[in-house]
């Protein structure tokens, strides 16, 4: 079932961050001193939540999001930054099942053409994922995603 929503137009991960006009790329530095694509702990046991290769996105100055948010200071709406989340977690392990996000925080704004990571923390034993987006040391949003079970 395909999710519905600004979030959820596209199926593939390629093509909705293409057709979006975003560029995702991954990162080969750890983000913010957080270790990367380490599925255990330091004694080689399995962690809850496991990271994964963080990945980069911008929002290009000429987006058609922009005009309008807001007129003299464009910010790069929160969808589209949420779009770039879930680009970058079906990048990694493929087309998704219907999501919730019961939690999601923006706490500073995303101007376009500026750079941001993502960095993803998959949970081990369920299909659920915890994210962050920083522009360098700044966090600009946090949350969780689940995938729901097929019926």
């Amino acid at each position: 079932m395909a999710r519905a929503g600004a979030i959820g137009l596209l199926r593939s991960s390629h093509h909705r961050a293409a057709a979006a006009g975003l560029k995702l790329h991954a990162v080969r530095t750890p983000i913010g001193g957080a270790l990367v694509c380490s599925p255990t702990g330091p004694g080689g046991e399995r962690d809850a939540l496991s990271t994964e290769l963080p990945m980069r996105f911008v929002v290009p100055p000429d987006h058609p999001c922009l005009p309008g948010h807001f007129p003299g200071r464009p910010l790069v709406p929160g969808v589209v930054i949420l779009d770039a989340v879930l680009a970058a977690i079906e990048a990694q392990h493929g087309t998704l099942p219907a999501l919730r996000l019961p939690q999601v925080k923006f706490m500073q704004p995303l101007l376009p053409g500026e750079a941001a990571d993502i960095a993803l923390e998959h949970a081990v034993d369920a299909p659920r994922w915890r994210f962050r987006v920083q522009r360098g040391d700044t966090l600009l949003a946090s949350g969780e995603i689940v995938a729901e079970a097929a019926p």
